[in-house]
């Protein structure tokens, strides 16, 4: 490789992480992210009807969904229709919803009520210690 075409790569390197960063709606000079807490920092913070962000076990992003009864599950953070933050969400009458298209899915099965061909990539898990 010559040393120009390395000049130019350099000069480009910047501008296309730029134009990524862009279209990915990131901001190159914002600080890093808050690390996830622990599920049980989650759930501990985590009122009935609403979702929280949490770092699984295994170090995955899970999302910590409380219905209104108070049964809390833990499912994948990821929505299978695009991989948008299911934690970005909201709890409507027991169902997780989507907050980038809507899609409801049942926290328990993880079964897609307005798509049935989509359904959560991993079985939710239902947390049975939660004091209600």
């Amino acid at each position: 490789m010559s040393d120009r075409f390395r000049n130019v790569m350099t000069v480009a390197e910047p501008s296309i992480y730029a134009v990524a960063c862009d279209l990915l709606g990131e901001d190159p000079n914002a600080p890093e992210a808050p690390r996830r807490p622990p599920v049980a920092q989650a759930l501990a913070r985590c009122p009935r009807g609403s979702v929280a962000a949490a770092r699984g076990a295994g170090g995955e992003d899970v999302a910590v969904v409380v219905v209104e009864d108070g049964t809390a599950y833990v499912v994948p953070d990821a929505c299978p229709h695009d991989g948008g933050p299911l934690s970005d969400g909201f709890v409507d009458a027991g169902r997780l919803v989507c907050a980038r298209h809507g899609l409801e899915f049942e926290p328990d099965t993880g079964r897609c009520v307005s798509r049935s061909r989509l359904c959560l990539r991993a079985a939710p898990r239902r947390i049975v210690d939660r004091d209600p």
